[in-house]
This record gives structure tokens, sequence and C-alpha cells, in this order.
């Protein structure tokens, strides 16, 4: 039996226009489905960037997205100095959260989801059982993505660190119950194994670039996007892209910068992603910005301020990695690293932290990039100084970069990885999807 497209609903708090890899992901994705014909209607919250959306429903490309009024972290939070209060407001006022934008899915799809549409959760909030429970009952498909290892994956989350809760063994059962568990790294795949989730249930799916937007140029090409992004011909370029956070690691990128300027001449960092964080938005944005502060007063001191280009959030971020010379992210703590992927598809030498699991599969050889064990930024320091003294090696690394992009993590890969796990979900009951 043959049946029409599904639709496709996808659960997702953070969802643009907040500057997170799991929603830019999401998105990307979400566009390649409506361009094969799918509906898809994004459930989203309307906090952080995306607070001013609160209570609306935009089209984004073809894919609707409703940003469901979900209560929020309020500015006074921030004023708290005591960390004992400050966990304890914050732990109630997020589980209110969660409680809230549970049940505005779980109503959502009681009113207008269908039976053999397929949910997509995005991780897995405190009581996303309730809506996963609303959409079995309703026959619909459901599938569970984890982004984060050790927050979403349910190992180390529900099993090693709160074994024996009863909270944490019903999230364990949601993970139990939903038709299918996609991992996006091979570390997500042991967590589930160790857990306990049926290996029928598990399905591989990495991040995918968009391999077109994001591509390796020429110099010709490359002077002439400097030109337009104002920045000098004759510099050696080092680019961080994401969230200006510790578990980014921009206190490590900055250390590792300073003592590199203060070694080579000519040499200038684009930090690329949020650099401001307004309290209003974000629960911890007071401490973020202080963070940043620091990071800024640290290079000033140094009498090197005007070697770093706090760029911000942009829509352009394939240009400045065309502009680039080295990529490099010590992040701490990663799901995937879609910034990475997208760094070696544009050609770039990437100096990223090893993080066995993650990092190590998208890096499997050292002619691919650099893995750096532990957090020392004299080690990537190090790294990158090879890498800007030794053109050769490094157009070499870019190269081999770009091909495993090109073979391992496109976007038309990935999105082909989702449409056949529609394919089969739709078949458990004996149809197909045209």
């Amino acid at each position: 039996m043959v049946q029409k497209k599904p639709v496709i609903w996808r659960m997702s708090r953070l969802y643009p226009p907040n500057f997170t890899g799991a929603g830019i992901q999401a998105y990307r994705e979400d566009r390649a489905f409506v361009q094969r014909g799918f509906s898809v209607f994004v459930i989203a919250a309307g906090i952080s960037s995306a607070k001013a959306q609160s209570g609306k429903t935009a089209s984004m490309n073809g894919v609707t997205v409703n940003y469901l009024p979900i209560i929020s972290n309020p500015l006074w939070l921030n004023e708290i100095r005591s960390r004992l209060i400050y966990k304890l407001f914050f732990f109630i006022i997020e589980s209110l959260s969660s409680l809230s934008f549970s049940l505005g899915c779980a109503w959502k799809l009681l009113l207008s989801g269908r039976r053999e549409d397929i949910v997509i959760f995005e991780a897995l909030d405190s009581f996303m059982i309730l809506t996963v429970t609303f959409a079995r009952l309703k026959k619909m498909h459901t599938i569970l993505r984890m982004n984060l290892l050790g927050t979403d994956d349910p190992y180390s989350r529900f099993v090693r660190a709160r074994k024996g809760q009863i909270l944490e063994n019903l999230k364990l059962f949601v993970f139990k119950s939903v038709d299918s568990v996609v991992s996006i790294c091979t570390a997500m795949i042991e967590s589930c194994d160790q857990a306990g989730v049926a290996k029928t249930k598990q399905v591989y799916i990495p991040y995918g670039v968009n391999t077109q937007l994001f591509k390796r140029v020429e110099d010709l090409s490359k002077a002439e996007i400097r030109r337009k992004l104002g920045l000098e011909q004759n510099k050696k370029y080092i680019i961080f892209v994401g969230s200006a956070i510790e578990r980014k690691g921009i206190d490590i990128m900055v250390d590792s910068f300073l003592s590199i300027s203060g070694k080579m001449k000519d040499i200038e960092l684009l930090i690329v992603g949020p650099c401001e964080f307004d309290p209003r938005l974000h629960y911890n944005g007071r401490q973020l910005q202080e963070m940043v502060e620091n990071s800024k007063d640290k290079i000033n001191l140094a009498q090197s301020g005007h070697l770093v280009h706090w760029i911000g959030q942009v829509e352009n971020v394939h240009e400045y990695m065309n502009a680039a010379d080295v990529f490099c992210l010590p992040t701490r703590r990663e799901g995937f690293g879609l910034v990475i992927i997208e760094a070696m598809a544009s050609g770039l030498p990437v100096v990223v932290a090893r993080l066995d699991g993650i990092t190590t599969d998208i890096i499997p050889s050292d002619d691919v990039g650099i893995l750096i064990p532990g957090y020392s930024h004299q080690d990537y320091a190090k790294a990158i100084m090879t890498l800007l003294t030794d053109p050769e090696k490094a157009a070499q690394m870019g190269s081999a970069a770009r091909q495993r992009a090109l073979s391992e993590f496109s976007l038309e890969g990935t999105v082909e990885k989702w449409l056949d796990l529609f394919q089969n979900l739709s078949q458990l009951n004996g149809r197909r999807i045209q």
C-alpha cells in the first residue's frame, strides 16, 4: 500500500534564530525535507535569541515554526550572587520551563497530529515523556535524536549519573519506547548499548554540511572575500566559530592566540559567533558577558586588542571560513561539532580537541586534521603555528579535510539517511511513502 508523505513534526527548544549547532542542523534538514515534498512543522521555544518570536508562527523557506511562549528565566535571576540559591531557583524555573514546553508540544500534537505522521524529538527534556506518550497514543512514529554527549545520551545521564531515581528511569523508558533513537557519533551509540537500548531501534546519522556553500576557494577569490570583509591581504587569520562560552573553549582560544601573537607577526584572530549575551534573553547572560569582557581585557593588557576581531553572529560564516588560514575549536564538550565539518568542507586545516567517539569520528587520522588531547593552550598554539609556518602541509591537510567532508558529511547524504529512516518506519505498518 502506497501512502502520501507523512507530515514531519520536530520538537526543538532551540531553533533559529538561536545560534546552536543542533538548531542550525535541524533547520537545514527541514528545508531539505520541504524540497523533497514533505510538510514540516516545528514546535520551538520562544527563548534566548528567539524571545521576540514568542507566541508567533513563522514560515522559514517553507518550514512552519511555532514559537511557544514558555516560562523562561527572569532577569532578576542573574542578580543572585549566592551559588546555592541561584542553583535552587534555576532548577525550579528550568523544570517549569521544561514542563510548559512539553505540555505545549503535547497540545499541538493532540490538536493537529495525525496517525502515521513522524515526530522528531531533539534531545529529551525532563517532562518530554508527556509529549512522547501523546504521540504514541495517536499512532505517530517517534524519533529521538541526541545532540550533546554527556547531556542527551542515556547512559551518562540516566544510568551512570542518577541511577535509581524515578524521573531518570522514566526518561530511560522513553529511550526504549520511541520507534528510533538517532545517534550522531559512535560515543552515543556506545551509550545506548550500555543503557540497554535495543540495537534494532538505533540509527547512526551524522550531521551534514552544504558542500556547495562551504567550499574551497582559490587564492584570487580569497583575496576578493578578504576585501569584502575588510580584512588585510598580508595577514594570517585563525578562525574560531561558536558561542564565546567556556564549553566551547573560548578562554583556551584566547590564551593560545596570545601565545602565538608573541612569537609571530601578522597573525590575527576571527571570533565568529555570539559574543554579547543579553541578560534579558540568556539565563546566565551576565556571567557569559563578564567572561567575554575578561577575555577582551586580557587581550588589551597584552597590547594585541587590534589583532582580534569579535565578529559576532553572522549569516555569512562561510565567507569568514574562506578568508581564514586555520580553524581552531578547543571545545571541552561537544555533540558533533558542526562547525568542524564546515571548516573541513571549506578546505581549512583544523585544530580541534580530541574527544573520543566525537571528534575522532570526524578526524580519524592526522592527515585530515590535528586533534589535541587535554586543554593546554600551549599545545593548541604549537599545532596552529606548525600549520601557519608550513603552507604546504596546511594545504595538503585542507585538501584531505575537504575530501572527507564530501565523502562522509555532506548534507545530501545526511538527508538521504533520514529519508531511509522515514521509509522504514512507514513500512512497519505495511505502507510505502510515495
